[in-house]
């Protein structure tokens, strides 16, 4: 049954699947987070995913003005692009390189980090969302 795009039911199911995608301990600890900008009827939004040894530790989600300032990597875009990344129509590590979304944040890191951030937009992939507009 799908779920509404950044609806408490979406994060849920978020929290549900990272936690199952990032079980198993290894060496990243990382903080990554999405801004959201143009939602349709919405206001500009975050999603912040915590890794410790490579394990789930949190997924939130709020008003972009209030994201955390001591998050490493920072990944901003529009919504149509993020929606066409869930969708799995577009690529999100090419829209790193083209410039659809901008990246705050250690480059040679992130860089490094990309298969992590790949899996977390594959859960985002894992849910059947209804999007806004």
């Amino acid at each position: 049954m799908a779920v509404d795009y950044l609806s408490d039911e979406w994060l849920a199911q978020m929290q549900e699947g990272l936690k199952k995608e990032f079980a198993d301990k290894g060496r990243v600890t990382v903080t990554f987070a999405q801004g959201v900008e143009g939602i349709p009827g919405k206001e500009d939004w975050y999603l912040l995913m915590t890794l410790k040894d490579s394990q789930y530790v949190d997924y939130c989600m709020g008003p972009i003005d209030d994201l955390p300032e001591e998050t490493q990597f920072k990944v901003f875009g529009d919504f149509s692009v993020y929606k066409g990344i869930i969708e799995g129509n577009i690529d999100g590590s090419k829209c790193l390189m083209t410039g659809q979304l901008s990246l705050e944040g250690n480059m040679v890191k992130a860089v490094a980090l990309m298969g992590t951030y790949n899996r977390l937009e594959s859960v985002q992939r894992s849910i059947e969302t209804n999007f806004p507009g």
